[in-house]
């Protein structure tokens, strides 16, 4: 077993000659099926040990039955354990992993969930799901690479909404239809005929990591972590004036499917070439932020100190949009967005600002047209030449979603060699409403560095 292709690394077994007609074992236990003991683990929960060491471990079993075979398990000793925190709880994670702490492979790409409506006390009506609504169930979304953050995206529903008006073009919009992703003036979600629904989300819809990176990973164990949301009003959309129904929004299944990729000879010597000399790999993309200002000052002109950023994280391009009543409010439209009235909006990087010259807006009159060309700019600038086309949202449209791109991935060197404060100065003609809130979407470079033998993954940019 010392030839190139032997069965000793599917075995896991060292290599070795075996003379033929004489028995030989093996130095070491051989593991056909790797998964041998099964652990839930929750991030509360505390007071807990393995292996004498302290861990979130809630439950932990042996599979009794042959894979391919449902495994039905119900702990017989009930443990009640301590939680972390005494005040409110943000998040609960839950994490299925095996012996060795991976995570076990639950192999799909679907998500399967219910629908439950309960009338409101008092009144009858219809609820409808708001565009994107499946990203709204979701507080936070993570992607890791041997335990290592490459990218994060908070509040996927507001994100992934924003980035999704100022990229797709309709016909691009109609093929995410499954994903639910039905934007105005369409905004009519599919009608069910059972409770029971499927969507399937693109990873690039969601991730930077994922729309940019085109590449393979090799050697490399990857992780997506979802958070799940405290309640589901972001979710759909009802009117109190009509009567109400309450929805109750249910995931029996999350799968994820990762495309497996299959080399010829040729290839293959040269990724393990690359993997034997543990050669860095670079992982190239851009990083999408999203950042709240919770509420305006009743004031015509307020300034939002962002961030400060270092000067390798540069922002590239800046979205501002508003919202209003809409958080955990099941009366408003959560994708939607109002203008607020605006008249000017500056972005301030040190001492430069972006754009040169004021907008000089008017939204109640329509005079928007500055605004609307830095949107429609947008794909040609991000994307270049393949993205080329008709924008989303048309002029009038765009009244009714207002999103406020600012284009800054030509700067001056002095403000790539020092410190970035990121500020946003935001001008109305009347003043604000203290139930205004702000979003601002910065799209960044980011490059991740990892080495496929080892397995160490650090961050460059």
């Amino acid at each position: 077993m010392e030839v190139k292709e032997n069965l000793s690394k599917y075995l896991q077994v060292h290599s070795k000659i075996i003379k033929p007609g004489v028995m030989s074992e093996s130095d070491q236990p051989i593991q056909i099926i790797r998964v041998s003991s099964i652990r839930l683990e929750c991030n509360i929960i505390t007071s807990a040990f393995y292996d004498n060491e302290r861990s979130h471990t809630l439950f932990e079993f042996s599979p009794q039955v042959a894979p391919g075979y449902a495994i039905n398990i119900e702990p017989k000793n009930i443990v009640y354990l301590p939680i972390s925190s005494r005040r409110t709880i943000s998040n609960i994670t839950l994490s299925i992993i095996d012996q060795n702490g991976k995570p076990v492979n639950f192999r799909g790409e679907e998500i399967v969930g219910k629908i439950e409506e309960t009338p409101a006390v008092g009144g009858t009506g219809d609820v409808q799901l708001v565009n994107n609504a499946f990203l709204f169930l979701i507080d936070e979304i993570r992607y890791e690479i041997n335990g290592v953050e490459i990218d994060r995206n908070i509040k996927p529903g507001i994100t992934s909404t924003i980035k999704g008006y100022i990229s797709y073009s309709d016909n691009e919009s109609k093929a995410l239809q499954s994903a639910g992703w039905i934007p105005k003036p369409q905004n009519k979600q599919p009608t069910f005929i059972t409770p029971h629904f499927t969507a399937c989300i693109p990873l690039n819809f969601i991730l930077g990591f994922a729309e940019d990176y085109k590449k393979i990973i090799i050697n490399a164990r990857q992780e997506l972590v979802l958070l799940r949301a405290r309640n589901d009003d972001n979710c759909y959309k009802n009117s109190l004036k009509n009567g109400t129904k309450e929805m109750k929004i249910y995931l029996n299944n999350v799968d994820w499917r990762i495309r497996h990729i299959t080399v010829n000879d040729k290839h293959r010597l040269q990724l393990l070439n690359a993997l034997n000399k543990d050669m860095p790999i670079l992982l190239p993309f851009r990083k999408w932020e999203l950042f709240e200002l919770p509420s305006l000052r009743p004031t015509k002109k307020d300034i939002w100190s962002v961030k400060s950023s270092t000067s390798l994280e540069r922002p590239r391009y800046v979205i501002i949009a508003f919202q209003s009543k809409t958080k955990d409010d099941a009366t408003f439209d959560s994708s939607d967005f109002q203008h607020a009235n605006m008249n000017n909006i500056k972005l301030h990087l040190n001492s430069s600002h972006y754009p040169y010259d004021n907008l000089n807006l008017s939204m109640i009159q329509k005079r928007y047209g500055n605004a609307y060309n830095m949107y429609t700019s947008f794909r040609k600038s991000y994307y270049g030449g393949n993205k080329i086309g008709e924008p989303l949202l048309d002029f009038n449209q765009f009244h009714d979603i207002p999103l406020f791109v600012i284009d800054c991935s030509k700067q001056l060197e002095s403000i790539k060699s020092s410190t970035v404060d990121i500020k946003l100065d935001l001008e109305s003609d009347v003043a604000f409403n203290d139930n205004i809130s702000a979003f601002c979407l910065i799209i960044h470079d980011t490059i991740i560095q990892y080495r496929p033998l080892t397995g160490l993954v650090q961050k460059i940019i």
